[in-house]
């Protein structure tokens, strides 16, 4: 009774997770005429950014679609079901067509894993030529995540990440309870703490070994090594 048990045990995650497993992600246009036309069917645009991201005087845009379908992680729990996305990054062309610089799929978590049950996401923005990237996760105490990326050596590549801790349960309001500025190019790392009970602030400077940039359509959020 017991190897009975344990083998219908070990059957759970593939009972509860065959959506995640067997989900494949459509393949994108290389090229097309409108914004519209990199929108796989049964997908709708959830974000958008546009900016000069490669420097030819042109304004591209970033994408965030989803998909229509959402995937529930675990039937008996309604709030962990979530919709599959896709951040694309298209550049325009002198013609006014669009050309695909860029796909990225790993970089959205697959579970409800943000604030309060929601999905991780928070937006995108566009400064110059970076574009940003921004994620929440926590309860009382929430930490958003900001990563960068930009345009360089013909490829999208992780340049830099911001990091802070909010507490949002303080009677004064919302307060930063910390924050880490690493910037990936340089390897400089800047780290600062504040205490709103002594309204003082104590910073930090270090350096990291830089390492072979990290490309966005390989970046995962949840293992960035």
């Amino acid at each position: 009774m017991k190897k009975i048990l344990i083998f219908i045990l070990s059957l759970v995650p593939v009972i509860c997770f065959p959506q995640i497993n067997q989900f494949q992600y459509p393949e994108i246009k290389k090229e097309g005429k409108n914004i519209t036309d990199f929108v796989p069917k049964g997908w709708t645009i959830m974000d958008e950014v546009s900016g000069e991201f490669n420097l030819d005087k042109l304004n591209d845009i970033a994408l965030i679609i989803k998909s229509n379908k959402v995937l529930n992680a675990d039937s008996t729990d309604p709030g962990s079901g979530f919709a599959p996305k896709i951040l694309m990054i298209l550049f325009k062309q002198p013609d006014k067509t669009w050309k695909l610089s860029c796909v990225a799929t790993k970089i959205f978590d697959t579970t409800q894993a943000g604030v309060q049950n929601c999905h991780p996401y928070k937006g995108i923005k566009a400064m110059h030529d970076t574009l940003t990237i921004t994620f929440a996760t926590g309860g009382t105490v929430v930490d958003n995540t900001t990563y960068y990326f930009r345009f360089q050596n013909n490829d999208w590549c992780l340049v830099g990440k911001y990091m802070k801790e909010d507490d949002m349960q303080k009677s004064m309001g919302v307060y930063l309870v910390s924050y880490e500025s690493v910037n990936f190019i340089s390897g400089k790392v800047e780290s600062g703490k504040y205490d709103p009970d002594t309204k003082r602030n104590k910073y930090d400077e270090k350096e990291i070994k830089v390492k072979p940039l990290i490309k966005l359509s390989e970046f995962d959020n949840r293992n960035e090594d």
